[in-house]
């Protein structure tokens, strides 16, 4: 009967034993785990608070969750004062419509990525065009939104149409030239003619003779 006893009492040692042993094993995994991960957040937090792109975490209601310092230097709006505010608040009114179709389209597809322009206003006023890149993870119990990253192409877009502006218009006079002819006359083509035969003249330019050029060369250019 002693030895019973013993015996019983020597295994629930054991067993103590092992599941301290057990324990302070998961305990140190879990301290690991603990500084890896704040490692990792250290790292995501240097990166975002330094990084020249906007990035936002935008609910399926529209609600911003998490807004980086970009966003002041892009838009002139505190990023802090931001967060849980709808999007429509943090945004002028006339650049809500272009984000709230954004936002709806990349809701409406889990998983999807959606690239946007979009031409929205600074606080001061001054407009910048900005490349969106839209991602639904709002199946993803980690994140629960969708993520937008953001990047100024404000230069970038100047200079495009700055390069376009000066191939299809004389340097001299600054009347458009052949290539924009064409151009405006394939598209006239394309077009379907009005009940009177005719077909509608979309040319425009910075002054009512240099549009009225511009239709009268076109519609030579297409018999219309």
């Amino acid at each position: 009967m002693v030895v019973g006893t013993v015996v019983v009492s020597m295994l629930v040692m054991l067993r103590q034993n092992l599941a301290f042993l057990d324990n302070a094993a998961l305990l140190k995994r879990l301290k690991t785990s603990m500084r890896d991960l704040r490692r990792h957040e250290e790292r995501f937090r240097s990166l975002v608070q330094h990084a020249s792109d906007l990035t936002l975490l935008v609910g399926a209601d529209g609600t911003v969750r998490f807004a980086s310092p970009a966003l002041w230097e892009l838009l002139g709006v505190d990023p802090q004062a931001a967060a849980g505010r709808p999007i429509g608040e943090v945004l002028r009114p006339e650049d809500v419509p272009a984000a709230q179709r954004l936002l709806e389209e990349v809701i409406a597809s889990p998983g999807a990525d959606v690239r946007r322009p979009l031409r929205v206003h600074h606080a001061d006023g001054s407009s910048r065009w900005l490349e969106a890149m839209a991602t639904n993870r709002l199946d993803d119990p980690s994140v629960g939104g969708v993520i937008i990253n953001v990047r100024d192409v404000t230069e970038a877009r100047v200079l495009e149409e700055q390069l376009r502006h000066q191939a299809t218009h004389d340097p001299l006079t600054g009347l458009p030239n052949r290539v924009l002819l064409n151009e405006q006359a394939l598209r006239l083509r394309q077009e379907p003619r009005q009940p009177d035969g005719t077909r509608p003249c979309s040319c425009s330019t910075s002054t009512t003779s240099r549009r009225s050029t511009t239709c009268s060369a076109t519609r030579r250019a297409t018999a219309c």
